[in-house]
């Protein structure tokens, strides 16, 4: 079914961006003094807790530690590298530091560059390792507003249960690229077909760095924006969510800038959503450390 053709919308500006900035101070709070960097050869591979590093000395036969310097010395190649993380990372997570997720994400100085280890989801944060995500805005353009599918994510979840979220947003596992990310978390997260995701636009990336319990979440979110059919329903096939709303853009930044109901990276992609379309205009007070903020690891 063709999109409904009604031109752009003339969205209501916001004169002050200032209530959204507190998402990106909470997301980017962190002290890199209480980081020690840990290398793959001369790769940055993340940042660990200065308070963790005790939990590896068991394992220098796996990594050379140092005061300021951690390395990984074992292993000549990405299989390697990746059987000895495992073996450690099964072994922090037997002690309860952090769950398993079974899902191998990749160790990258920068993504695009090849991978040089696999470790997994559940150890991204306690080895502080950048973790890659996909993000999509879905929405319609009906009469003259944007309407935003948004999802509510199921109680059971582990990460921010009964939060809001996108329509479709899934982490990048090793073996998969940002779009076969998007192709595969679209249906099982929202019903959507191959052929109405094919019609998500990339739209950049929004990143953060923050200070959690178990360690350093370094996050990088590819964000796509999906217009679809004014009759379009989505439905959840993973049980990931509960139900789907349709709301106006406007109630949505409502949302991001006087609550925490979303899932809290979500905003950073929603802000960077209002500021592409026009919303969030360049005379707003706030707008320059708004937008320059949404990248605030790299």
């Amino acid at each position: 079914m063709d999109l409904e053709d009604t031109g752009t919308p003339a969205l209501p500006p916001i004169d002050d961006a200032r209530p959204y900035l507190r998402h990106l101070a909470e997301l980017n709070r962190h002290d890199p003094a209480r980081y020690v960097p840990w290398y793959i050869g001369s790769t940055l591979a993340g940042l660990m807790r200065r308070d963790f590093i005790d939990v590896l000395l068991p394992y220098r036969d796996v990594f050379s530690i140092a005061e300021n310097r951690i390395e990984l010395t074992a292993g000549n190649n990405h299989a390697q590298r990746s059987e000895n993380i495992a073996g450690v990372v099964g072994a922090l997570a037997g002690q309860g530091l952090f769950a398993l997720r079974n899902e191998p994400y990749r160790i990258v100085g920068a993504w695009g560059e090849p991978s040089l280890a696999a470790i997994d989801r559940g150890a991204c944060t306690f080895f502080g390792t950048r973790a890659f995500g996909v993000h999509v805005n879905g929405f319609v353009r009906r009469h003259d507003q944007y309407q935003m599918w948004i999802a509510r994510r199921a109680q059971d979840r582990a990460v921010s249960p009964g939060k809001l979220d996108h329509l479709i947003a899934g982490g990048v596992s090793e073996d998969l690229t940002a779009q076969q990310t998007l192709f595969k978390e679209a249906y099982e997260e929202a019903g959507v077909t191959l052929d109405q995701v094919t019609r998500a636009v990339p739209c950049g990336f929004v990143s953060y760095a923050q200070d959690k319990r178990g360690g350093l979440e370094a996050g990088s979110l590819f964000v796509y924006d999906l217009e679809t059919e004014p009759d379009f329903l989505p439905c959840n096939d993973d049980g990931e969510v509960e139900s789907f709303e349709l709301m106006p853009l406007e109630k949505v930044a409502s949302i991001v800038a006087t609550t925490d109901d979303f899932k809290p990276n979500c905003n950073l992609v929603l802000i960077d959503f209002l500021i592409r379309h026009g919303m969030i205009e360049p005379d707003a007070i706030g707008y320059e450390a708004l937008v320059t903020g949404l990248r605030g690891f790299l």
